[in-house]
C-alpha cells in the first residue's frame, strides 16, 4: 500500500455543523477522474470513503482505476488516505465497507491480472490507521465469480450473492456463499434461475430472500432454493429493482425505477415487502418532466428510510446536461417525511447513501462541471445532511441558513422552479427597489412560478417556513 496524504491536491468546501448534527459538503478532486463510491461510518464518528481514481478512456470497455480509501472526520476534513495494492477493472463491483466482528471489513470482486475474464473475491480488514490485515483472495481458473452484495447473518457469518462464469463466456448462474474469515467457505448454494444481485435475511422464515430486477426468490439457511415468491406483473409501475435493505425480521425495502402509465417518465420508486414475498406498500417520487432514478437506499428504522438516486438521469456517462442528487426520506407506508436535492449546475450522479448515527445521512456521488471543464474528468462529492434533510450553518445572528434548495433556471424567462427539503413555506421575490412582486405558498417542497409578466432585470428572493427565513438569493429575468 502507498500513503497519499500530502501528495495529492484536494479541494474542499466546508460547511460547519449546525444546530442538531454536523453537516458539510466536501469535494475531492484531482486532474484525474475521481469517482466516489460507498461510505462507512466508524464508531468514532469519522467516515471512510472508497474512491476510484484513474483516467477515463472514451469508447473503451475497460479502464484501469486505482482504489483509494479516504478517512474523513465528522466535519468532512480528509485526515488520512491509503492506496490499495490491488488494481482491477472498476466496472466489475464496488469495494464495500462495513463493521464486522468489531472491525472494519472490506470486500470486492477483483480481476485476476493473469486471466482477466475470470474474476474472484477479495476480502479482509482495515485497521484504524488504514492498514489492511488478514487479506484473502479467492480465484477460480475455470469460471470465476463476480459478487454483488454481502450481509452479516444472525450466526455472525458473511453471506455473499453473485454469479459464476459471469465473464468467462460460459453459461452463468447465481451462487450464494456463507463464510467467515476463520473457517473460510462454510456453505455454497447454486440458483439456476434468473439473475439476483441482492440478499436480505429474514429470521421469520429461517432463510433469505434474493432480489433480482423483477423477481424475488427464497432460499433456506442451508442455501437451498425454495422457489420464486415475487414476480413483477406486466402492468406494474415499479420496474428494475436494485438495492435492498432489511427493516425488521420479516420486512424489507427495495428501491426501483417507477413510472406512471401511459407516459414513460421514470421516477424514484420503492416497495416494501414481507416475509411471504408480497409487496405490502409502494410509491413513486420525482418530477413529472425528468427521468429520476433511485438505485440506493439505507435506513435507521422502518419509518426512516432514505431513498436516493439521480434526478434528470443522463442517457450516457458524460452527457452534457444538468442533473442533481435526490434523497427522499419515507416511512414503512411510503409516506414522504422530507426530500433533499443537491447539484443542478453540472452533471451530478449519486453513488450511495448512508444512514448515519445522528439520524441524518451521508450522500456520495460525482460532479462533472462540463461547462468549465471539457475533459471527461469528475470530482467526488460528499454531502452530510441532518435528520431533517438540511445542510445548515450558523450565521452571525445564530440563525440556521439552509443550503438544500434548487432555484432554476437562473437566469430564467417564462417560469421559475423551486425544489427544497422543506415540506411547505412561502416564496417571496422583490425587485431592485425592494418592492414585493411575488408571495407564493408552496407545499411538498415544490413550486412552479409563472414569471412571464415580470420585467427583465435582477430580483431578490427568500424562502420562509414557520415564520423563519431559511434561504435567500438572487434571480435574473431575461
Amino acid at each position: 500500500m502507498f500513503r497519499l496524504a500530502g501528495l495529492l491536491k484536494f479541494v474542499f468546501l466546508f460547511i460547519p455543523w449546525g444546530l442538531y448534527s454536523q453537516t458539510f459538503v466536501s469535494t475531492i478532486g484531482t486532474s484525474l477522474d475521481d469517482i466516489a463510491d460507498s461510505p462507512y461510518e466508524l464508531p468514532t464518528g469519522d467516515y471512510l470513503l472508497h474512491i476510484y481514481r484513474g483516467e477515463y478512456y472514451p469508447n473503451q470497455m475497460h479502464s484501469y482505476y486505482s482504489d483509494i480509501i479516504f478517512k474523513l472526520d465528522s466535519f468532512g476534513n480528509c485526515i488520512d488516505s491509503v492506496l490499495l495494492d490491488e488494481s482491477r477493472f472498476y466496472y466489475i463491483a464496488s469495494l464495500n465497507l462495513f463493521q464486522y466482528q468489531q472491525n472494519t471489513f472490506f470486500w470486492s470482486t477483483i480481476t485476476d491480472k493473469t486471466n482477466v475474464g475470470h474474476p474472484g473475491l477479495m476480502y479482509g480488514f482495515i485497521s484504524d490507521d488504514l492498514e489492511v490485515f488478514q487479506p484473502t483472495v479467492i480465484f477460480d481458473a475455470d469460471t470465476g465469480w463476480a459478487f454483488y452484495s454481502c450481509i452479516v447473518n444472525r450466526q455472525d457469518n458473511l453471506v455473499f450473492i453473485g454469479t459464476e462464469g459471469a465473464l468467462s463466456g460460459s453459461e452463468s448462474h447465481n451462487v450464494v456463499w456463507e463464510l467467515n474469515p476463520v473457517n473460510g467457505i462454510i456453505k455454497r448454494g447454486t440458483i439456476e434461475r434468473n439473475y439476483y444481485t441482492k440478499i436480505v435475511e429474514l429470521p421469520a422464515i429461517q432463510g433469505y430472500h434474493l432480489g433480482g430486477f423483477d423477481t424475488i426468490c427464497q432460499i433456506n439457511y442451508d442455501l437451498e432454493y425454495e422457489g420464486i415468491v415475487f414476480a413483477r406483473p406486466m402492468d406494474d409501475t415499479l420496474i428494475f429493482y436494485t438495492d435492498t435493505q432489511s427493516l425488521t425480521d420479516s420486512t424489507y425495502a427495495r428501491c426501483a425505477v417507477g413510472f406512471e402509465f401511459p407516459a414513460i417518465i421514470e421516477d424514484f420508486g420503492v416497495g416494501i415487502f414481507n416475509q411471504m414475498g408480497q409487496r405490502i406498500a409502494g410509491g413513486t417520487f420525482g418530477k413529472s418532466d425528468t427521468s429520476d432514478w433511485s438505485y440506493r437506499l439505507d435506513c435507521h428504522s422502518q419509518d426512516t428510510i432514505f431513498l436516493a438516486g439521480t434526478s434528470n438521469y443522463p442517457d450516457y456517462e458524460f452527457e452534457q446536461i444538468d442533473s442533481w442528487f435526490g434523497v427522499y426520506n419515507i416511512n414503512r407506508f411510503c409516506d414522504l417525511n422530507w426530500s433533499f436535492y443537491f447539484g443542478k449546475f453540472g452533471l451530478y450522479v449519486l453513488s450511495d447513501v448512508l444512514a448515519t448515527s445522528d439520524g441524518g445521512c451521508l450522500i456520495t456521488g460525482t460532479c462533472w462541471d462540463w461547462r468549465n471543464n471539457p475533459n471527461q474528468e469528475r470530482d467526488a462529492i460528499i454531502v452530510k445532511v441532518n435528520d431533517q434533510g438540511l445542510i445548515v450553518n450558523i450565521d452571525e445572528n445564530d440563525k440556521p441558513v439552509v443550503f438544500s434548495f434548487l432555484i432554476y433556471p437562473n437566469p430564467g424567462s417564462q417560469k421559475l422552479y423551486l425544489e427544497c427539503g422543506l415540506s411547505d413555506g412561502i416564496f417571496e421575490m422583490y425587485d431592485h427597489c425592494g418592492r414585493n412582486v411575488v408571495s407564493k405558498h408552496f407545499s411538498m417542497g415544490y413550486l412552479v412560478l409563472n414569471t412571464s409578466k415580470l420585467a427583465n432585470g435582477l430580483y431578490y428572493y427568500r424562502i420562509i417556513s414557520g415564520k423563519k427565513a431559511y434561504y435567500s438569493g438572487k434571480w435574473i429575468k431575461k
